[in-house]
């Protein structure tokens, strides 16, 4: 994938770094020993330093800690102090280390860090967008398949009035098992709640807390065989276990159709169209482009065409080209060829987004009817067979049309 379709961008390291946080968050519950903590405090750094959305995670952290009140007690306020302190300055390296920029320039990293975290809850607000709380479980629905999102919820709240059991003393079980719930529950809430208080909310966003639902998952699943065995209930574990099963079938063409459309991607056959176009020739491609080789053409340009992430931002300028001119802009710079996906012109498909960049959205229109001087060369386009779930994702398998300037 280039570098402007790469898959689930740095939301993987952010997956990576919370498994970090969440292991020295429950290594710390089980044996007291605050280097653990210590460490949880750096691996928080770190997430928010490869995703703003990473930062609230320290809640969990701290809600970890508070929550240990007997240590707290017995430690003192001095001591505690100190904890988190040093958890505060551990946060701040953790951060340092991914972004060196934001301690070694911090007036250049501040200057445009503290807009950018302002305005992100609102990127691509629209008059009927529903805030997080209510409209992401659509989009896990969309993400997990049914039968998984309802696995998840169900785990979910299970595992949360189990936890509620057991804290009132309703309910006895292993102290490290009721830890590890205890730091999973907690560390999804946190996750999630920037998507809560969010009208930008997307598929990858999610990546993070899918791990830690996946193992809530299998721990609802050996609780309930557990309860029905103790009953002496011999055909309800084989129940559950064919749940499961059923799940896991149920869901598996899912699996295949996305290794197909990775494997498949109509950038791929048309990187290998691109390289037969003639050399020494100018192109222009939109924002998920089929790779270009190197040294093969004249020039190079991302087209310029910005959408605003939120009412009031100001578009950029260049001294080289302006932004959202259209087929002006490409007949002024001459471009030979011109390659476009269909992630960039199907965004005009929404009537808001296509009132609010008038220009682009004529010319993309145009373009496609073949009502420009730029004819239509090849089409590239996979569609998964019949018998598979047809899905769709915002970083996979575009349509890529190529277009050539005719005189």
């Amino acid at each position: 994938m280039t570098d402007n379709a790469r898959f689930a961008h740095n939301d993987m390291y952010v997956s990576f770094f919370v498994i970090l946080s969440v292991l020295g968050m429950l290594r710390y519950r089980l044996s007291g020993n605050r280097l653990w903590l210590y460490a949880a405090f750096f691996a928080v750094g770190l997430t928010a330093s490869s995703k703003y959305n990473g930062a609230s995670l320290l809640l969990a952290v701290l809600v970890v800690y508070i929550l240990d009140w007997k240590v707290l007690k017995s430690a003192g306020v001095l001591r505690n102090l100190e904890t988190l302190a040093i958890g505060g300055i551990l946060v701040v390296l953790g951060y340092g280390l991914g972004t060196p920029k934001s301690l070694l320039w911090m007036a250049f990293y501040l200057k445009r860090a503290i807009p950018a975290i302002q305005h992100h809850a609102i990127y691509g607000i629209q008059p009927d967008s529903l805030i997080g709380l209510f409209g992401q479980w659509a989009l896990w629905v969309r993400l997990l398949g049914v039968p998984v999102a309802l696995l998840f919820l169900a785990a979910f709240v299970w595992q949360l009035v189990r936890l509620v059991q057991f804290y009132t003393g309703k309910l006895a079980g292993e102290r490290s098992q009721m830890e590890l719930r205890l730091v999973l529950l907690v560390s999804i809430l946190a996750l999630d709640l920037p998507i809560m208080i969010s009208y930008n909310y997307q598929s990858r966003f999610f990546l993070p807390m899918i791990p830690l639902l996946a193992i809530l998952s299998a721990l609802f699943a050996s609780d309930l065989v557990s309860v029905f065995a103790r009953s002496r209930n011999l055909w309800m574990p084989r129940v559950i276990v064919g749940v499961v099963v059923a799940i896991l079938v149920v869901t598996f063409p899912r699996v295949i159709s996305v290794a197909l459309l990775f494997k498949n991607d109509a950038r791929i056959a048309s990187s290998r169209f691109v390289q037969s176009v003639p050399a020494g020739t100018s192109i222009e491609y939109t924002l998920y482009p089929p790779s270009l080789p190197e040294d093969h053409f004249k020039s190079t340009l991302l087209y310029p065409i910005f959408f605003k992430k939120y009412p009031e931002q100001v578009e950029p300028t260049s001294r080289f080209y302006q932004y959202n001119t259209g087929q002006a802009g490409l007949d002024q710079r001459q471009t030979d060829y011109f390659v476009v996906d269909s992630f960039t012109y199907g965004r005009f498909e929404d009537p808001f987004i296509c009132a609010s960049n008038q220009v682009e959205c004529d010319f993309f229109e145009r373009l496609l009817a073949g009502e420009t001087n730029y004819k239509l060369m090849a089409d590239f386009a996979y569609h998964l067979p019949w018998y598979l779930p047809q899905l769709k994702f915002a970083f996979l398998n575009p349509e890529i049309r190529v277009y050539a300037r005719q005189p």
